[in-house]
């Protein structure tokens, strides 16, 4: 083992890391930098955390400067900033607290990259043309802005989750508004969107959760996905006559709405675009649109008529699935296709427009060639899916949904379907279940919040278990997996009952599959396990001994504050980000050779931690590895590379002393270790 590198001249060529102008990787020291003419963008995470960074000169010609770019160098106070750039990233010049002016604004050139200030009411300053990516994000505490005319652009998520935010006017001159940008903006009642803006990106007012008043302009063309989705207080909306397409969910969870006003120019109702308007009654559509997405009015509960015009040829996959209101449907002849569950559970149709043709396109989903063949009342009824006395409903693909949260008893016996579709059971009271031989997949959530339900054996016919399938079942008690499903994500997540359970061999990867299983003690894991991230957080864990073919853990038994007796794998490569985070009962770790990496506060907070073994195959240690591990007073460094094994004990003092020049600089991101123990003695 060796200590950290010398320190080179400054600006020496092997600092930065630069390909075809772009500058990927800053590996120098700190202090006064001067970027190399012939960069042209400074790439996302180049100077990340670089906490020795004083002052930084960036060249003329230097376009583009990415995400993270200088996050987190808070000893950064000078900056040469040319005018070539056009672009800063998200978060770029994040924790940069010595760049901010008296006002609590970092502003490079016309750029205003990050408010740092807590007043309510801001006023930005003359002269800015740029709100940069997440200049303003997370500012709860701002009430009112004033943006100045000279304002042109408005970033990606540049006011995200203000949420106090009650007022804003967006100048004329502004062209651009970015992704997300007012997102989660829960206090806005109203806004107005200026003459030049073109489009409406995703996601720009989504969960806006008090927005009642929006006025697009006349130049908007394209609204993409999501744009208003969530925005549960909008009850009314006039999309202009230029927008000739939009993306997907637009108005989806917009439950207050209740009149939209579609263009004529618009030739699609695309998916999802009114999923859960629960208030809205009735709509029209332009005589231009040719095609209505899958979803486009799922869950419509209020929707009574529906005119689909002539010139439409596509229905798509449960397009007023769940629209229970609906009454009445005209489909003209024109339509060439009609998906699954388009209709379902819509109960109270009694009246559908027939066909007449003679002769149908060969990719129609269900054949509709002739009146006294299969009319479409007919096909109308195969779209409603089976109901029994729980409120279950099995569609003619075999997939089980639930709408009603009727009483099952203390036993529920699963009829034979294939799958268990999302949320299908979540919420029911039942005790234990029956699984059927025939089911291949459980969706999402299936049975969140079980919290009567106290065993669950999943059966090997189960070849797809999507994530958080059992959270919140408080009272369970046993579960088993199968080897046939290959991922485990939040599975038992929030199951405090949980004590025991059994995993088959197969099983690869464990997610976030046990966090807060406040009773788990032991587990035993099967040999095929590789990979395990965020697995036990907050566990009861007391003990545990990772299979050979485990070779990372991330965040994997963080806060396990019962673990005292760990074994890793032989074939462990990383110990990641918050492997062993206040593990606070744990007093000695052996990490096994070949471990070349241990990660940002991988053992931070182990107060009783006494003993640690390295092996010389380490290469990195983050910073904080192994903060707040208070009684930490021996290390054992060994090599394995000799014929004879050689160790060399250190108390942690010791240890700090012998590698000063990483430990005196508590700020360092990364202290590199050398593996040639000669170097040691």
């Amino acid at each position: 083992m060796a200590i950290i590198k010398e320190k080179t001249d400054m600006n020496n060529a092997d600092e930065f890391i630069i390909e075809n102008g772009v500058l990927f990787k800053y590996n120098g020291d700190g202090g006064d930098v001067i970027i190399p003419d012939g960069v042209i963008c400074i790439g996302d995470l180049a100077f990340y955390r670089s906490k020795r960074l004083t002052s930084v000169v960036i060249p003329d010609g230097v376009e583009l400067i990415g995400a993270f770019a200088f996050n987190g160098c808070s000893n950064l106070t000078g900056i040469t900033f040319p005018k070539s750039v056009t672009y800063i990233g998200v978060d770029a010049f994040d924790e940069c607290e010595g760049l901010k002016d008296e006002d609590g604004f970092i502003i490079l050139g016309e750029i205003l990259c990050r408010y740092c200030g807590k007043d309510d009411v801001v006023t930005i300053p003359e002269g800015v043309t740029t709100i940069s990516s997440g200049a303003f994000k997370y500012c709860n505490s701002l009430t009112s802005i004033t943006i100045p005319d000279s304002v042109t652009t408005i970033g990606d998520r540049a006011f995200y989750e203000c949420s106090n935010l009650t007022s804003i006017t967006i100048p004329d001159k502004v062209t651009t508004i970015g992704y997300s940008a007012f997102g989660k903006c829960s206090g806005l009642t109203s806004i107005i969107i200026p003459d030049g803006v073109k489009c409406i990106e995703s996601c720009t007012f989504e969960k806006c959760s008090n927005l009642t008043s929006v006025i697009i302009p006349n130049s908007v063309t394209y609204i993409d996905d999501y744009a208003f989705g969530g925005c549960s207080s909008l009850t009314d909306i006039t999309i202009p006559d230029g927008v000739d397409s939009m993306g997907e969910a637009v108005f989806a969870e917009c439950i207050s709405l209740t009149s939209v006003t579609l263009p004529d120019s618009l030739t699609s109702i695309v998916e999802r675009m009114f999923y859960e308007c629960e208030s809205l009654t009735s709509i029209t559509i332009p005589e231009s649109v040719t095609s209505i997405g899958n979803s486009a009015f799922e869950s419509c509960k209020n929707l009574i008529n529906i005119n689909i015009p002539a010139g439409v040829t596509h229905i798509g996959d449960c397009a007023f699935w769940n629209c229970f209101s609906l009454s009445g449907v005209m489909i003209p002849e024109s339509v060439k296709y009609i998906g699954d569950g388009v209709f379902w559970n819509c109960g109270d149709i009694d009246s559908v427009n027939n066909m007449n043709r003679e002769t149908v396109s060969e990719d129609i989903k269900y054949e509709v060639t002739a009146t006294d063949h299969l009319n479409l009342m007919q096909i109308v009824k195969r779209n409603i899916y089976y109901r029994d006395k729980y409120g279950i409903r099995i569609d003619s693909n075999g997939e089980l949904y639930s709408e009603q949260n009727k009483s099952m008893g203390e036993k529920f016996d699963i009829p034979g379907v294939v799958s268990i579709g999302y949320k299908g059971l979540a919420g029911r009271d039942f005790t234990a279940i029956t699984f059927p031989e025939t089911l291949q997949t459980i969706h999402m959530q299936a049975f969140m919040n079980c919290a009567n339900l106290k065993c669950v054996e999943v059966p090997d016919s189960v070849e797809e278990l999507s994530s958080n399938v059992f959270e919140l079942c408080t009272n369970l008690e046993y579960a088993s997996l199968p080897g046939t499903i290959e991922y485990a994500i939040c599975t038992f997540k929030d199951c405090t009952s949980l004590n025991k359970v059994d995993l088959e061999e197969g099983i690869v990867k464990l997610y976030g599959t046990f966090i807060n299983c406040k009773k788990l003690h032991e587990i035993n894991l099967p040999s095929t396990i590789t990979d395990i991230r965020n697995a036990f957080v907050r566990s009861g864990l007391q003990k545990i001994s990772l299979p050979d073919n485990v070779n990372c853990i991330y965040n994997s038994f963080a806060e396990c504050t019962e673990l005292c007796e760990v074994q890793l794998s032989k074939s462990l490569k990383e110990i990641d980000y918050r492997a062993f985070y206040k593990c606070t009962s744990l007093r000695k770790i052996s990490i096994p050779e070949g471990v070349k990496a241990i990660g940002e506060e991988a053992f931070r907070g182990c107060k009783e931690l006494e003993e640690i073994e390295l092996p010389d195959s380490v290469e990195i240690i983050v910073d904080s590895a192994f903060s707040d591990c208070e009684k930490l007073d021996k290390i054992i460094v060994t090599s394995s590379s000799n014929e004879k094994a050689v160790s060399n004990q250190y108390t942690f003092d010791e240890f700090k002393e012998k590698y000063r020049s990483v430990f005196s600089q508590p700020d360092a991101y990364i202290m590199y270790i050398y593996n040639k123990l000669e170097e040691i003695n």
